[in-house]
C-alpha cells in the first residue's frame, strides 16, 4: 500500500492520492518523458492474454491468506509495535467502516497501477541491463519493500516483490503484475472492511493495538 508513515494523519484516500499520483506516478511518467525512454521496453506495455490476466487475479488471491499465515507465524517470535498497528488502524478503519467496498479497490487500483509503473518499470529494467536477472529482480523487489517503510513487513513484501518482478519478466507484460497487485491489495483491504464492519471502528482499533493481534499481522497490504 502506497502510505507512508509521515501520511497517516491525513485522510485516507488524500494520502493515498498525493503519494501515489504526486510521489509515485507523475515523476515516473515525467522522467520517462523527459528522457525519451522507450515506453514499451522500460514498461514492458505489452498486452497480455486473457489467461494470463485471469491467472493473475488467482494469484493475487491466493497470496493474501499465504502472507498472512506467514505474518502471522513471524508475530509470534517477532511481535509487531502496538503503537504503529494503532496508527494504521486509525488511518484505515473509519474509511473503511464508510465505504467498505470503495476504498478497498480504490487504495488497491492506485496501488497496483502505481507501483508497478514504477518498480516494474524503469527500476526493474534499468537493473536487468547491468545485473544478472535474478539480482535485478531481487534488487528491485528490496526496494519495493523497503519504500513501505514498515520493518516488521519488509521480508513478506520482499518476497511479494520479487514473485511480481518474475511476473513481468517471465511474461513481458507488466499488466499481469498489476492484476495480481490490485487483487491482493483489493482482497486484504476488503477482508479488512469485513473485519471493521463487524467489530466497529473503536473495536478494530482496540484489537489491533493488542500484543500479537497487530493490523500488520493480520492484513499485510502491499
Amino acid at each position: 500500500l502506497c502510505i507512508g508513515s509521515a501520511m497517516l494523519a491525513l485522510d485516507l484516500v488524500t494520502s493515498s492520492l498525493i503519494t501515489c499520483l504526486g510521489l509515485i506516478l507523475l515523476p515516473t511518467l515525467g522522467f520517462a518523458w523527459l528522457a525519451s525512454y522507450p515506453w514499451r521496453d522500460v514498461f514492458s506495455w505489452r498486452a497480455a492474454g486473457v489467461r494470463e490476466l485471469c491467472g493473475a487475479v488467482l494469484l493475487g488471491a491466493g497470496l493474501m491468506p499465504v502472507a498472512q499465515v506467514l505474518s502471522i507465524m513471524q508475530s509470534w517470535a517477532w511481535p509487531g509495535d502496538p503503537a504503529v498497528s494503532g496508527i494504521e488502524a486509525k488511518a484505515l478503519a473509519p474509511a473503511l467502516y464508510a465505504a467498505p467496498v470503495l476504498i478497498p479497490l480504490l487504495i488497491a487500483f492506485l496501488a497496483g497501477t502505481t507501483e508497478e509503473l514504477l518498480y516494474r518499470g524503469p527500476i526493474q529494467a534499468a537493473f536487468l541491463r547491468r545485473l544478472p536477472p535474478w539480482l535485478a529482480i531481487g534488487g528491485t523487489a528490496l526496494l519495493f519493500s523497503l519504500a513501505h517503510m514498515d520493518l516488521h513487513g519488509a521480508g513478506i513484501r520482499l518476497g511479494l516483490g520479487a514473485l511480481l518482478g518474475w511476473l513481468v519478466y517471465r511474461r513481458k507484460s507488466i499488466f499481469p503484475a498489476m492484476v495480481a497487485h490490485f487483487t491482493y491489495d483489493a482482497v486484504a483491504l476488503g477482508v479488512t472492511a469485513w473485519a471493521v464492519r463487524n467489530e466497529g471502528v473503536d473495536g478494530f482499533i482496540k484489537h489491533s493495538m493488542e500484543p500479537h493481534e497487530g493490523l500488520s499481522s493480520f492484513w499485510l497490504i502491499g
